[in-house]
């Protein structure tokens, strides 16, 4: 006999056919991230049109961290021309509200900031321990600088988790969680 419940919904099958989709299609990441930004100059935050990501580093981290680019070397160089200098001295949005609908989303950009200077932060870390032919020095400092950038941003916003309003108290542990994580990836075990 099928016991059924009324309102819940088992997904284990949508959930193993999206696993396939992703398997199969997994392979094309590369090549069309490549495809769609490899020729950027100089992009910047101003064309956020999202008050919860930025493009800039959503970019960035894609670029650096999806086999998009074959060597160290074309990271480092995306990075420095793709990528204005002002992305990196971003500092964290302070305007954030976990109870108004639109600023609630400016705490979560911080929290997707954090998470994306992490990420970017951890492959620079990758490729300053390669020491091939880059200035490793140079790698490092950006590296540092990111984690700062990271650590910054994440603790903005960090005292808007679990405000008591549904805006903001919704999604933004989720934003907090996958920044967190990545932060600890980079920061000295205590």
């Amino acid at each position: 006999m099928i016991h059924e419940v009324i309102g819940q919904l088992d997904l284990t099958e949508l959930h193993e056919e999206l696993q396939l989709d992703l398997q199969n299609l997994q392979h094309l990441v590369p090549q069309v991230t490549k495809k769609l930004y490899a020729n950027d100059k100089q992009i910047k935050d101003v064309q956020e049109k999202c008050p919860f990501l930025s493009p800039s580093l959503c970019e960035a981290n894609a670029m650096s961290n999806c086999s998009a680019l074959d060597t160290d070397e074309e990271i480092l160089h995306w990075l420095h021309t793709a990528i204005a200098k002002e992305v990196w001295d971003m500092p964290p949005n302070n305007e954030g509200d976990p109870q108004d609908g639109y600023k609630s989303h400016l705490c979560g950009l911080n929290f997707s900031r954090a998470y994306d200077f992490a990420c970017i932060a951890q492959r620079l870390d990758l490729i300053a321990k390669n020491e091939t032919t880059h200035d490793v020095s140079a790698v490092v400092l950006l590296k540092e600088k990111l984690i700062t950038s990271a650590v910054n941003h994440y603790n903005q916003s960090v005292s808007t988790l679990a405000s008591g309003h549904f805006m903001g108290d919704h999604w933004l542990a989720s934003f907090a969680v996958r920044a967190k994580m990545q932060i600890e990836v980079l920061l000295p075990r205590k």
